[in-house]
C-alpha cells in the first residue's frame, strides 16, 4: 500500500497503526516522505515492522508524484492507497481481498468501499455513503459525477501502469480523475461497507481549499470534456458547468462564475440555474456591504 506524507508528524503514527492492524497481513507499506520539514520520516522509520519501507523525496513534488513513486517501487501486484492522516477499519483489506478472490483475482477490477467522516475536534463520526459505482456502467457513472476516494480503492499495479500512472498536474479531485481513467479499462466493484475513516482536520487542507476545489473540478471536466459529451451526454457537460459556476458563486469567485456561465448555451436549463444563483449571491453580497 502507498501512503504519501508531508509534514504529518501529528498524524502518521495513528495512520500506520491502523494499517498495520489489518486482519489481512500479507502486504507491504511504502511511505513516501514528500520533502517533510518535520519528524514525519523519523516517526515512520521508528515502526518495528519489516513491512514498512520509507522513501524520501528531497523536495516536495506533491501527493500524486509521491503516489507514483510508491507505485513504481511496489513489489506487490495490487496497490491500495491511504492518506497519511486517515485510518482503515481492521477488516478493510481482508474484505477487499475476499471480494477479489471470489472474482478470480481479475486484474481489471477496482474494489472500493464506503467510509466514515470523523471530526476530531468534536469526536463525532458519521457514515459517508459514496455514489454507487459498479460494473460495466462505471465509466459513464464517473463521467457524470465523482465517485470513490483513493483511501478506499484497491487496484492492480498493471492497470495503473496501463493508464500511465496518476496525473501529477491535477490540482484536486485527484481520485476522480484517477477513477475515470481506470474505468476505461476496468470494472468497479463497490463493497457497501464502511471500511475507512476520513479525518476532517482544521486548517488549510486540499479538501477545504476553495480555490483548489474550483481549479481541480474544472481541470477534470475540461480534461475529459469529449468523453463526458460523447458517453454521458452533453446535458452532463452543461450540468458540470452549472455546478462549477454555482460553486464559484458560493465561494465568492464571481469573475470565474461569469466565465463559466458564458461557456453554457443560452437556452440551457442549467445555465439559467447558474445565472439565478449568481445574481442571488451578488444581491446578498451587496445587501451585506
Amino acid at each position: 500500500m502507498i501512503i504519501p506524507a508531508r509534514n504529518r508528524e501529528k498524524n502518521i503514527d495513528y495512520c500506520l497503526r491502523s494499517v498495520l492492524s489489518q486482519t489481512y497481513s500479507n502486504f507491504e507499506v511504502i511511505v513516501i516522505d514528500d520533502g517533510s520539514l518535520d519528524a514525519t520520516r523519523k516517526i515512520a522509520e521508528a515502526f518495528a515492522d519489516t513491512r514498512v519501507q520509507v522513501i524520501s523525496h528531497k523536495k516536495s513534488l506533491g501527493a500524486q508524484a509521491a503516489r507514483n513513486t510508491g507505485i513504481k517501487n511496489a513489489r506487490g501486484e495490487w496497490i491500495a492507497f491511504q492518506d497519511s492522516d486517515d485510518e482503515w477499519i481492521p477488516e478493510k483489506l481482508e474484505k477487499q481481498v475476499a471480494a477479489l478472490t471470489s472474482m478470480n483475482w481479475n486484474d481489471r477490477l477496482v474494489i472500493h468501499t464506503d467510509l466514515y467522516r470523523y471530526y476530531p475536534t468534536t469526536n463525532n463520526k458519521e457514515l459517508w455513503t459514496l455514489p454507487s459505482i459498479n460494473g460495466k456502467s462505471s465509466y459513464r457513472s464517473l463521467l457524470m459525477s465523482p465517485g470513490p476516494l483513493l483511501q478506499t480503492m484497491l487496484v492492480a499495479k498493471s492497470a495503473l501502469f496501463e493508464i500511465g500512472l496518476l496525473d501529477e498536474q491535477v490540482p484536486s479531485y485527484q481520485e476522480w480523475d484517477t477513477a475515470i481513467r481506470l474505468a476505461k479499462i476496468c470494472e468497479f466493484f463497490h463493497i457497501r461497507e464502511y471500511l475507512a475513516v476520513y479525518w476532517l482536520h482544521e486548517g488549510d487542507t486540499i479538501s477545504k481549499n476553495k480555490r483548489l476545489d474550483i481549479d481541480g473540478y474544472r481541470y477534470v471536466i475540461e480534461k475529459h470534456r469529449d468523453e463526458i459529451c460523447n458517453v454521458a451526454g452533453k446535458k452532463y457537460w452543461h450540468r458540470h458547468l452549472s455546478r462549477l459556476a454555482r460553486n464559484c458563486t458560493k465561494f465568492g469567485f464571481f469573475n470565474d462564475a461569469k466565465t463559466i456561465i458564458s461557456l453554457m448555451p443560452l437556452l440551457s436549463h442549467w445555465r439559467w440555474r447558474a445565472v439565478l444563483s449568481f445574481y442571488a449571491a451578488n444581491l446578498r453580497r451587496k445587501n451585506n456591504d
